[in-house]
């Protein structure tokens, strides 16, 4: 059968929850693009960014209700600001695969980790890590400058043994990698069925059955006994602030908090929250107006 590409390009505050309901609906997933350039669609404000999501939908019975859902949805946030217009284009489904893989290149991030679609043929150099991943399949491709923010950090933090905890794990792409840093015995939890499939392929791609984690839950529901001397939130503002308390207990004494997933306009916020929990900023990353933070538990 055909397929159906849609794509939207919106400011970066909406990237969140719109690639969630292209994530849900589209097939093998959603791939964010971010440009500085701005969008004849948009009305941006000086420094902003706009990124495009795109999604492909198969020509069959169901096209129609996937797309009024993901019209829908795109209609609702639109009151909230202004976004692009949604743009389709036909693919033949000879073209479609081709097309799909244009979207997932190689990917270099911080000094030595490198991210490879799974049908890259690539030979690493001695210093370079090499994840595989299916792209598309979850969040955390390495794309996004919150994933990218999160893994600079890792690399610089990560020391043998470690233990780390990925709440909202998505692709699992930041456990791979800090194990492959040396951590390990490491635990990802997502509330979605899908990217925990994902991450559980992902993790077996890379060799690393055994010592990755991956469980369907909710931080409400997932208790552990166990500490971690590491933990990654890249998900928003709000859960980074909702879940202080639970990662100041799973954190061992002086075990660093990574902290993503918001706009540059939501730091003061969890600044002010920070003041009020027993972390301290150590740094500050700014990656084309999303920001990440490196914290680390203090004493009591």
């Amino acid at each position: 059968m055909d397929w159906l590409e849609v794509s939207i390009e919106v400011p970066s505050e909406f990237v969140e929850p719109l690639s969630h309901i292209f994530f849900r609906y589209g097939f093998k997933g959603v791939s964010i693009e971010t440009t500085q350039e701005s969008s004849e669609n948009i009305t941006q404000q000086k420094d902003s960014f706009s990124s495009k999501l795109t999604t492909y939908l198969l020509k069959d019975q169901t096209l129609e209700e996937k797309f009024g859902y993901i019209d829908v949805s795109v209609k609702l946030i639109s009151q909230l600001g202004s976004i692009g217009k949604i743009q389709t284009k036909d693919i033949k489904n000879e073209d479609w695969d081709e097309i799909w893989k244009k979207h997932f290149p190689l990917l270099r991030i911080g000094k030595y980790s490198v991210i490879v679609p799974n049908w890259i043929e690539y030979e690493s150099t001695e210093e370079e890590i090499v994840v595989r991943l299916e792209p598309g399949m979850a969040f955390g491709t390495g794309h996004h400058p919150t994933t990218k923010g999160c893994i600079e950090f890792l690399e610089d933090i990560v020391r043998k043994g470690d233990r780390i905890i990925d709440i909202g794990c998505g692709s699992a792409v930041l456990l791979i990698l800090g194990c492959k840093y040396g951590a390990f015995d490491s635990v990802g939890i997502d509330i979605d069925q899908f990217a925990v499939q994902g991450a559980k392929s992902n993790v077996s791609m890379n060799d690393l059955d055994g010592q990755i984690f991956i469980y369907e839950n909710s931080v409400e529901d997932f208790k552990t006994q166990d500490s971690f001397d590491i933990c990654v939130v890249n998900v928003s503002a709000e859960v980074v602030v909702d879940n202080f308390n639970y990662v100041e207990n799973l954190l061992n004494q002086g075990g660093y908090f990574i902290a993503s997933g918001f706009m540059k306009n939501k730091l003061n916020f969890i600044r002010d929250k920070i003041k009020l929990s027993r972390f301290k900023i150590v740094k500050e990353k700014d990656l084309e107006g999303w920001i990440t933070l490196l914290l680390r538990k203090e004493d009591n």
